[in-house]
């Protein structure tokens, strides 16, 4: 964690991202997103996010662009795909039934 952030800092960042979450889940009239679905979908973005930590920090080394173009051109081409595949996987396998079931999903593993 850099000095000069705080931890209420980090709180008050993720805040906008928590309450359109839960948003959306109180659109789900059905309730037809578990709870431990959207928690599974959390789980597997900070996964995809850890991942594409690695990747872009092996590949920017060897890149010759420098951190904002590198940021900007390549790194959504490595972190996107990986966010994405906890979504395809519920679709595949029928753990989606209407829309707002892969929005639900979808942002709570891109959040």
């Amino acid at each position: 964690m850099p000095a000069d952030f705080s931890p209420l800092q980090y709180a008050l960042a993720l805040l906008p991202v928590v309450v359109f979450l839960l948003g959306l889940l109180f659109l789900d009239t059905f309730k037809l997103v578990p709870k431990r679905r959207v928690l599974m979908a959390l789980i597997a973005g900070g996964l995809a996010a850890f991942a594409s930590y690695i990747i872009n920090s092996a590949a920017i080394s060897m890149s010759k662009l420098g951190l904002l173009s590198y940021s900007i051109l390549i790194a959504p081409l490595i972190e996107e795909p990986l966010k994405a595949i906890y979504v395809v996987f519920a679709q595949s396998t029928r753990r989606t039934g209407f829309l707002i079931d892969g929005a639900i999903l979808g942002f709570a593993s891109g959040a």
